[in-house]
Order: structure tokens, then C-alpha cells, then sequence
């Protein structure tokens, strides 16, 4: 058993979950409706929650930008659950190059590391821009309906997701140099209480 996920819940295989596709593209939010864009802060690592349902090789990443930032540009990269917390910790599992948000267009690249094999269990997806994206890309993201933290993390208090204006909990945020990737295992972390801050992606699964 790893840190990435809670109890006897963190498995290689669950017969009662569908198999990936080899060579299809998944989402990391789920059922959840998109919306047209989160503006991405420039050295910011915007982290948002996502389950594999079964054992799964990853080799590429991807998102739609929704508003380009010329000359800029941003990455991706899956980080661990805690095991008993289920918040972002540890080193970065993958991560993608650089894309370039010279247009709006829907990007996609390999993992910089190669395929990377990830046990079903709780992630957290983030995404960073450097400091000439920084304020003006933005990335597709969750509808405003859409909470990922309280469906797969929880919170502590019942107001914190179940919110009459639908925003009450959807990712954090942790200051990060652009081009790096920082521990997590205790990291100064941001809850962010604004559906368009969490900008969203997909997986590629090995063909």
C-alpha cells in the first residue's frame, strides 16, 4: 500500500470498476461540466483532486487553453494523496514539458519522465504558469457546480461543501517557481473558493 490513498481502499485492480482504454484520453474531473476558463497566476501551483478507478499507465497530459498569453507558458504534473488527509504531499509522480499558450487550442504532450504507472487511488492534478502566462492564460475549467475536493477529500466542516452559492471548495494552491516542482509533504497551502481557479486537463493512457 502507498501514501496515495486511504486504508485498504488503495488497490491495483477492483472488479467492479471498468478497465482504461490503452491509447484513449480521460478527464481528471470526472462527470463534473466544464466552464469556459481559469485565469492561471504566474508561480502558482493550482491543485486539483481526481480518482483512478483502476491501475493505469499514463504517458501524456493535456488541457485546453481558452485565452492565449503570447511567449508563455505552462506545465501539468500529478502529485500523491496523503494517506490519511488525502491533501497534495510528496514529490511530483509526472509531469508534462512546457506547452506554449501562443494560441487557444487544445495542447497535449508524453510525460517528460516516460509512462508512469499510478495504483487506483486519489491524485491531485496541478498546474503552474510562469511569469509571462502569469495573469492572462487561462485554462479550461470546472463548471461551477462542479466539487471535486468535497466529493473525493471532504472537509471538516458541512458548510464548506455544501455552499447555496456553489463555490465553496474546489482546489489549493501553493507557491512554486515555474519549471519546478516542490514537495508537498508540508507545503503552505491556499484553499481556493472560486470555481475559476481550478483549471482541469486529461490523461493519456499507454497505447
Amino acid at each position: 500500500m502507498g501514501q496515495n490513498a486511504r486504508g485498504q481502499w488503495h488497490g491495483a485492480t477492483d472488479a467492479e470498476d471498468p478497465d482504461y482504454a490503452a491509447g484513449f484520453w480521460y478527464t481528471f474531473h470526472g462527470a463534473t461540466g466544464l466552464s469556459a476558463g481559469a485565469v492561471l497566476p504566474a508561480n502558482t501551483l493550482r491543485l486539483l483532486p481526481f480518482k483512478l478507478r483502476q491501475l493505469v499507465n499514463i504517458s501524456g497530459l493535456g488541457l485546453r487553453i481558452s485565452t492565449l498569453a503570447a511567449g508563455g507558458n505552462v506545465q501539468l504534473g500529478i502529485y500523491g494523496a496523503n494517506r490519511d488527509t488525502l491533501l497534495p504531499t510528496g514529490i511530483v509522480k509526472a509531469f508534462s514539458p512546457n506547452f506554449a499558450t501562443d494560441a487557444a487550442v487544445t495542447l497535449a504532450a508524453n510525460l517528460a519522465s516516460g509512462p508512469v504507472q499510478f495504483p487506483r487511488g486519489i491524485y491531485w492534478l496541478g498546474v503552474n504558469a510562469d511569469a509571462t502566462a502569469g495573469g492572462v492564460v487561462a485554462a479550461q475549467t470546472v463548471a461551477a457546480s462542479g466539487q471535486e475536493v468535497a466529493n473525493l477529500v471532504g472537509a471538516a466542516a458541512l458548510g464548506s461543501i455544501l455552499s447555496g452559492a456553489l463555490a465553496a471548495l474546489f482546489c489549493r494552491s501553493v507557491a512554486a517557481t515555474f519549471g519546478t516542482w516542490p514537495d508537498l509533504t508540508s507545503p503552505t497551502a491556499t484553499t481556493e473558493t472560486a470555481t475559476t481557479a481550478c483549471a482541469t486537463g486529461a490523461f493519456l493512457v499507454q497505447a
